[in-house]
């Protein structure tokens, strides 16, 4: 779904103004209670809908040692106001068996 983020006690879109990393995506999956680790795909298009009259956040970034997305980056300074192209992703539990996935048995990378 379409990405929002609580700053400063409002719901803020989360713009597609610079791009949001894999190991961001991550983050925001477990936070809304994925296991780790997970995949997200990501979604730049405003697929999942916009809000033009929320507030907007231009970037979050995360590294490998964040563990959550309250620990991460965020930038509000860079986004246009009327930010039609919001971030949305989608989250996968490694475990589960969707459409397209691909996994090793008894082997190893």
């Amino acid at each position: 779904g379409r990405v929002e983020y609580c700053h400063n006690g409002r719901w803020s879109a989360l713009c597609t103004t610079y791009t949001t990393s894999q190991i961001t995506a991550s983050r925001i999956c477990s936070q809304l209670g994925y296991k780790q680790p997970n995949y997200a795909s990501i979604y730049r298009d405003g697929r999942f809908g916009t809000n033009i009259n929320k507030p907007h956040v231009s970037w979050i970034s995360c590294s490998s040692s964040h563990l959550n997305v309250r620990e991460c980056s965020v930038s509000t300074t860079g986004c246009a106001i009327n930010c039609i192209n919001q971030y949305g992703i989608k989250c996968y539990d490694h475990e589960g068996c969707h459409e397209g996935n691909v996994r090793l048995v008894n082997g190893t990378v």
